[in-house]
């Protein structure tokens, strides 16, 4: 249960029952906790190696909802999230806003709001989810090294949800910020949602890392390139047009970029615009793909030449049902509206 048992500092949040139900499914349950879902006045559960399975009073896990479920009121999630911002809202006021909290230890907490008032009112959390990171160190076989002996171009790694993206991702900073292959780098991590070096640093990126943390990736983007000139870049889940616009505005000069995507497969990711418009553009000369069945591990990785390959066959869903444009055609209809968009 390598995904929870370094975090058990998260029970000190919760109330009393919940918390010691939660203890005894971690010492009980044989597989991976990855996520904790509470939803007020419904049963608490849990997203697992296994998939969802539900938390009774007891500690057990169970595939249905069971006689005797965690069940928390729209004041014990309020008093959940008091006590994760310790008592001070004021302090998060922004990562609030943003409906997500990030704890020191790497765990994210989003939340659900309803209603109106201020971001602690009362009665105004629906629901939370705390996502437990994957602990440093845990993942198996593969190391950052294998996938870093080639810098002449970026990195993407692309992957599902809760396959162990953000954990490879900051063994890859670690390992060029320290200087894992004999040269010393610089390095900037950009850390919109305080992810990668977690609250405060708590997580070691390397000792020529620099890391922005807190602002939008486009701004943060900028700014390395504006100010603090790396060789590479770091930052977690491309998503947006903005920020893949941010991208190709500033690396033109040598800057290597080594983010990641959601994807779970290669013709899911080449149905994303934004990745067929950086891969266009020669951003990334490698795509590394995260296991769904095994969190960590690297399934597959694909040169320039071999996605570049699958684009021009066009084995992407786009062609399923006979559809007449490839996905390099997509590609190009994608940076023309970019460009018509800029103008």
């Amino acid at each position: 249960m390598a995904a929870i048992r370094q975090q058990t500092d998260i029970v000190n949040i919760l109330p009393d029952s919940l918390s010691r139900a939660l203890l005894h499914a971690m010492d009980d349950y044989p597989g991976d906790l990855y996520e904790l879902r509470l939803i007020r006045g419904r049963g608490a559960f849990t997203v697992t190696s296994e998939g969802i399975l539900f938390l009774q009073q007891n500690g057990a896990l169970t595939r249905l909802p069971g006689p005797s479920p965690v069940v928390l009121s729209a004041e014990a999630l309020e008093e959940i999230l008091r006590r994760a911002v310790g008592y001070s809202g004021f302090a998060h006021e922004e990562e609030l806003r943003q409906c997500f909290l990030t704890r020191g230890d790497g765990t994210r907490i989003g939340i659900a709001f309803g209603g109106a008032g201020g971001p602690l009112g009362a009665g105004r959390v629906n629901s939370l989810n705390i996502r437990f990171p994957l602990v440093d160190g845990a993942l198996p076989g593969h190391t950052a090294a294998a996938l870093l002996t080639d810098l002449r171009g970026g990195l993407l790694i692309a992957g599902a949800p809760n396959t162990g993206k953000t954990t490879l991702l900051r063994a890859c900073c670690r390992y060029l910020g320290d200087g894992g292959d004999g040269k010393n780098r610089k390095v900037c991590a950009v850390d919109e949602r305080m992810e990668l070096a977690g609250e405060s640093g708590a997580f070691d990126l390397g000792r020529c890392t620099d890391v922005i943390a807190g602002r939008a990736k486009h701004e943060a983007i900028l700014i390395a390139l504006r100010l603090l000139s790396p060789e590479v870049i770091v930052c977690d889940e491309i998503g947006s047009y903005r920020e893949t616009e941010s991208i190709l505005e500033g690396l033109n000069g040598g800057v290597r970029l080594i983010a990641t995507m959601h994807a779970g497969d290669l013709p899911e990711l080449l149905r994303r615009s934004q990745f067929l418009r950086l891969f266009g553009e020669n951003v990334f000369g490698r795509v590394a793909l995260l296991d769904p069945a095994q969190k960590g591990e690297i399934s597959a990785i694909y040169s320039h030449e071999e996605v570049e390959d699958e684009i021009r066959r066009g084995r992407g869903s786009l062609l399923r049902g006979g559809a007449g444009r490839g996905l390099c055609e997509s590609a190009a209809a994608t940076k023309g509206d970019a460009a018509a968009q800029a103008v």
